[in-house]
């Protein structure tokens, strides 16, 4: 995987934990929280479940005692009436006795004398004659001035039917004389203490002051069946037995909690405030805790999936952040040809490698592809890209740990190298340039790819430097050998650093010197041997007058001005001054002169090129084809097709071209043959470089003779003895340039030489 992608990755995810962290502990509150809430909640519930059980035991022990009161409000009623008859006959009794209880919700009624024979009246007209009830406590509790109610006991006329006896004293005289005895069905109670206790899993019981129970519900239960005494139902703490034990002695409420074979359950005791009765309502308590718990189960579950609901979409969320992170990250630290750091990520990078590894030797490296640009042009823009990729993969195929490298832009890769000794950068330089050749070499055409490379070294460090600095010095390093042929690799030195400094400074000056007109014009005669010897034009050369340096050579800020564009103002600005020189000459009335200026090839491939020397040339006013622009040979390994259409049309235009210093470089018979230009200058190297004399002077020969066939005329440039010009008139040569008839020389002086020959010859210099 890249490194570029796993930097990325590891940002993420560093990032995307860090999140998921804090969500998981933020869903972790949120569930404590929760349970606490719910516990909170269920603590109410209960106490509310607590009340609910007060509440059922409070209304059944309402309505039971509404019930009896008003059975024993009847039963008075009745007393009274019975107690207010003159004579207390037997018989009459029964028979008022009969009549009332045909109207009342009585099953059974009658009246018992001091001894307790009864005879009973039933709702269906039944009589039962001299029943004996002497024994019967209600019956004597009675006789004593109470209203009785018996518990419930079991039918003695009608078996396997549970009935209640109500007893009331018959006041005669203010003396009991009887009791009013009557007969109401169990199932009256019941259907009150039978009220539904939570969904029928509690009960309702009566019972007595003594603990005894004296009526069951429906809800008891088999579990319950054999129970007599409240005290049988379960287990009670010491402490609430005394409390259960005071509240039926005094007829108070209470609630309390016993443990039964299933559990805890949950009691109410309320007093009827009849007989000492009392309601016992009871429900297990796990009723209230399982409904609770599972309410609070089903909230956890709802709250716990609502958290997995949460992180799942935070995750979901995170993945597509995730995604656009990763985007504008690659957006902003990956380079999108090569995969890899782009500048920007390089440099924080770096900072930190150099910073963790302070005494560690690194070397910083500037490194690019020689004529990348005619790569591009030969090969097209995809193949071009192709490389770039190439040489990224070749250079993080030979990193080592702690190595770092980024394509700054274009065809510029800088990087950080770890190393022992120096060496080691050599080598790996030469691996470098061997297998990016291998890789992407055209064999056809025999292109291979040249690397360019300069390299700060970081134990050369004698001031604290920012790794943007070193880049700028092993950038420095990599501009000094950038003319060099083939691949080539340097290490940063001060003198680089100095003549950079001095080369800057001259760029600085040069923009300045434009504006204050400080380049001038030197003419060097152009002398035609086939006509005598004389003057037939001339070459603008430029020098450069410095306010603060002096004369400065072409040498010096030439080379300097092609590599960082000024040569194409300065071009111009020699074009027009040329221009108006001759345009002074001629209205002085001087006869016609052909004047040469240079033109760069930097100068030549700019967009309004034609249009600007074009309209020069018609602002002075310049007759056709007295001005002659020259080009360097080089131009053709840049665009030939392109300079053979300028040509084409500056010719169309009024001037002539000339192919300068043909033969030092890539000439070939070509250019003669393709191109349709005016004039042909023959370099210098042709007379010095050769070892043959014979053979150099076949080629020479020929190469005029060939240039009078394409009606193209020559120039030899740089000559510098009688005998070359006496050669070069034998052979056909037309003009001659050089220190053999003049040096160049200022605008003022040419004038004055022309002025004094007026057409004569021009004789040659002596030694």
């Amino acid at each position: 995987m890249m490194k570029g992608k796993r930097m990325i990755d590891k940002d993420n995810q560093h990032s995307f934990v860090k999140t998921y962290v804090i969500a998981v502990i933020i869903c972790i509150g949120f569930l404590a929280f929760s349970l606490l809430f719910i516990f909170h909640i269920m603590r109410l519930n209960q106490q509310e479940s607590a009340n609910y059980l007060n509440e059922s035991a409070q209304q059944s022990q309402t309505s039971v005692e509404k019930q009896i009161s008003g059975d024993f409000q009847t039963l008075d009623g009745i007393a009274e009436c019975v107690g207010d008859l003159d004579v207390l006959n037997a018989d009459q009794i029964g028979q008022l006795l009969k009549r009332i209880n045909d109207n009342n919700v009585f099953i059974r009624m009658g009246f018992a004398d001091k001894n307790g024979i009864i005879d009973f009246y039933d709702i269906n007209g039944d009589t039962h004659k001299n029943v004996d009830i002497s024994r019967e406590y209600f019956f004597n509790d009675a006789l004593t001035g109470k209203d009785v109610i018996s518990r419930t006991v079991e039918d003695p006329i009608n078996p396997g039917q549970y009935i209640n006896y109500y007893a009331v004293p018959i006041r005669h005289n203010n003396e009991v004389v009887g009791v009013l005895c009557a007969v109401n069905e169990a199932s009256v109670l019941r259907k009150i203490i039978d009220t539904p206790v939570f969904n029928d899993r509690g009960f309702t019981n009566i019972i007595d002051s003594s603990g005894d129970i004296i009526m069951r519900s429906a809800q008891t239960g088999e579990r319950y069946s054999n129970v007599t005494k409240l005290n049988e139902l379960g287990i009670l703490s010491v402490g609430e037995q005394e409390k259960l034990n005071q509240a039926l002695k005094e007829g108070k409420s209470l609630s309390f909690v016993y443990d039964s074979e299933d559990g805890k359950e949950m009691a109410v005791l309320e007093p009827v405030g009849i007989n000492g009765w009392f309601i016992l309502t009871v429900a297990p308590q796990s009723i209230v805790r399982d409904y609770y718990n599972k309410t609070a189960i089903g909230m956890i579950l709802i709250v716990l999936a609502a958290c997995l609901i949460f992180l799942y979409l935070l995750y979901h969320q995170s993945k597509i952040m995730s995604k656009s992170r990763n985007e504008l990250l690659r957006a902003a630290y990956v380079d999108p040809l090569t995969g890899q750091r782009n500048n920007t990520r390089f440099r924080i990078d770096g900072e930190e490698v150099l910073k963790e590894n302070k005494n560690a030797p690194y070397g910083i490296w500037y490194c690019d592809i020689k004529k990348f640009k005619f790569l591009n042009d030969l090969y097209g823009y995809e193949n071009g890209d192709k490389i770039l990729k190439c040489l990224s993969d070749i250079l993080l195929d030979h990193s080592r740990k702690d190595d770092l490298f980024c394509r700054v832009s274009a065809d510029n890769f800088a990087g950080i190298r770890s190393y022992h000794e120096r060496v080691e950068l050599t080598d790996w330089f030469n691996e470098l340039v061997w297998e990016i050749s291998e890789s992407v070499m055209d064999k056809t055409r025999h292109l291979p790819i040249e690397l360019c490379m300069g390299i700060y070294c970081t134990d050369d460090q004698s001031e604290q430097l920012t790794l943007n600095d070193m880049i700028d010095r092993a950038n420095m390093a990599q501009k000094s050998i950038k003319d060099q042929v083939g691949s080539q690799m340097t290490f940063y030195t001060e003198e680089i650093r100095n003549q950079t400094i001095k080369e800057t400074e001259m760029e600085a000056l040069g923009k300045e010197a434009l504006e204050k007109e400080e380049f001038v014009i030197y003419m060097q005669p152009k002398v035609n041997i086939q006509k005598n010897n004389i003057i037939a034009g001339a070459e603008a050369l430029v020098r450069w007058n410095s306010r603060q340096k002096g004369m400065i050579s072409p040498g010096e800020f030439i080379p300097l001005f092609e590599k960082t564009g000024l040569v194409v103002d300065l071009d111009r600005y020699m074009f027009e001054k040329a221009c108006h020189w001759l345009r002074n000459y001629l209205d002085a009335g001087r006869p016609a002169l052909n004047v040469a200026v240079n033109v760069s090839r930097l100068g030549l491939f700019q967009e309004d090129f034609v249009e600007y020397y074009s309209g020069i040339k018609q602002k002075y006013r310049i007759p056709d084809f007295l001005l002659e622009l020259e080009f360097t040979e080089s131009v053709m390994l840049d665009d030939s097709s392109t300079f053979k259409n300028v040509v084409e049309i500056l010719k169309k235009n009024g001037f002539r071209c000339s192919l300068d210093d043909f033969g030092s470089g890539y000439s070939s018979l070509n250019v003669l043959k393709n191109l349709s230009i005016d004039i042909l200058k023959l370099d210098i190297l042709f007379f010095k470089e050769g070892t043959d004399l014979r053979r150099e002077r076949v080629v020479i020969a020929n190469t005029v003779a060939m240039a009078k066939e394409l009606n193209i005329k020559t120039i030899a440039e740089g000559v510098e003895d009688t005998e070359q010009v006496e050669f070069l008139k034998s052979i056909g040569c037309d003009v001659v340039q050089g220190y053999v008839f003049s040096r160049p020389m200022p605008l003022m002086e040419f004038d004055e030489m022309l002025k004094t020959l007026r057409g004569r010859s021009i004789d040659v210099l002596k030694d």
